[in-house]
């Protein structure tokens, strides 16, 4: 089984021009990769005012009700907008939606521990679904020490590292930040092409339940994202959990795609 952690799917007006990644893409590329499910949210930049993060997530939701079987839906959220965002967390709740995508250098530019996203922490808890929090070390903002804070100050929330922090040289002491978080999970997508630092150091240090796989589809491909694992030489269980079942546990069993069973 694979489980692809990290998937844009949506329509979006971006300063590089107009992005389209349908379902019916999503399912081809799934199908051509040998993918099982798929984590999908909206794609981040674009979304600018409250009702562009509602049309996101409502096509979202749309793609899922067309393949329930295939994907799991996260609500893209702007901490800015408050309650704002509590309630359109709300309503994506109430239609099945399995957590939660941050992505802070795109929307206000936020620390991702400030006290800005407690809101939404405090609500994931209360409804056990994850949060996948992008990282990188470029915008000061969303480091794996922001994440690694705000994991600290919210135990009981599931946070996932999107990317590892993005950075080649910094990738190999991420576990040294987070490994002793056992709500901090991280997943490889957009990391350098170093399957020691992105995936068996990792494992090694944190163990296979917190480490996920992840494309960042459709800009990086996932036929990268699978071979970077394989090449990382696992375990036959290592690499089953990596591949998707540890992040299944991630998601409420009502939350998990039509049909599912592990």
């Amino acid at each position: 089984m694979i489980v692809d952690a990290h998937v844009n799917v949506g329509i979006r007006e971006q300063i590089w021009g107009l992005k389209k990644h349908t379902p019916e893409d999503q399912i081809e590329l799934m199908e051509r990769c040998g993918i099982d499910y798929a984590c999908i949210f909206s794609p981040a930049p674009g979304l600018v005012r409250p009702e562009h993060f509602i049309e996101g997530n409502d096509y979202v939701a749309a793609a899922t009700a067309q393949y329930p079987d295939r994907f799991i839906p996260f609500a893209i959220l702007n901490p800015w907008y408050r309650g704002e965002a509590i309630d359109e967390l709300n309503r994506n709740l109430d239609r099945g939606f399995g957590g939660i995508k941050l992505y802070p250098p795109g929307h206000g530019f936020y620390p991702i521990d400030s006290p800005l996203v407690d809101p939404i922490c405090e609500a994931a808890i209360a409804n056990d679904i994850p949060i996948l929090i992008h990282t990188d070390f470029n915008t000061k903002i969303c480091s794996p020490y922001h994440f690694a804070a705000l994991a600290r100050r919210y135990p009981e929330a599931k946070l996932i590292m999107a990317h590892l922090g993005m950075d080649p040289d910094v990738i190999h002491f991420i576990p040294d930040i987070i490994e002793d978080l056992p709500n901090a999970y991280v997943e490889i997508s957009c990391t350098p092409d170093i399957p020691e630092a992105a995936v068996s150091r990792p494992v090694a240090r944190m163990g296979s339940k917190r480490v996920l796989f992840a494309s960042d589809a459709p800009g990086l491909a996932p036929e990268l994202a699978i071979l970077k694992v394989e090449l990382a030489k696992l375990s036959a269980e290592d690499h089953a959990e990596v591949m998707g079942r540890a992040f299944m546990r991630l998601i409420p069993e009502d939350r998990r795609p039509k049909g599912y069973a592990e």
